[in-house]
């Protein structure tokens, strides 16, 4: 079928459909919210020091926070540490280019966090939907946890963590 202008392809498969997925993001970040309910997610907004409590109480399939604004990162470890099914939820962090997040700044510390992936601003909608859709099919199909690290144009490299 040939796509109308503006139309992604999450909004032709609605591949988050019926999934619930919490986010901590800027007031400015609408276009993000926008393209995962165009693609079938039930979008939960939360303050980024409680999306752990919206994580666990809305049942949610995943998570996507910005590393950026006060708290994430702290929330992100409580997440983690959690003995709930909820600590095993996908999260992916969005934040400033590669360029400002050098080795050894905030994409290590959102990773070692417990983040599931790390996608650098600008995001394309489409790429986070692509993305969650990747870590919710791996979640699925795997009883072992696993890590999706990088930035991605193409599939993503699935890493099992030890």
């Amino acid at each position: 079928m040939p796509r109308s202008p503006g139309m992604t392809v999450a909004s032709e498969s609605r591949r988050l459909s019926g999934r619930r997925v919490v986010v901590a993001l800027r007031p400015t970040d609408e276009s993000i919210v926008e393209a995962l309910r165009a693609a079938g997610a039930t979008v939960i907004r939360s303050a980024p020091e409680d999306f752990d409590d919206a994580v666990l109480h809305d049942r949610a399939a995943a998570a996507v926070a910005d590393i950026d604004l006060p708290g994430t990162l702290a929330t992100l470890h409580r997440l983690r540490r959690g003995s709930t099914p909820s600590a095993q939820v996908p999260v992916v962090v969005l934040g400033a280019t590669q360029e400002t997040y050098a080795p050894g700044s905030s994409i290590h510390p959102a990773m070692q966090a417990g983040a599931d992936a790390f996608l650098a601003r600008p995001v394309a909608p489409a790429e986070l939907t692509e993305q969650l859709d990747a870590l919710l099919d791996s979640a699925a199909s795997s009883a072992r946890p696993l890590r999706i690290t990088g930035r991605f144009s193409s599939p993503p490299k699935v890493v099992p963590t030890t």
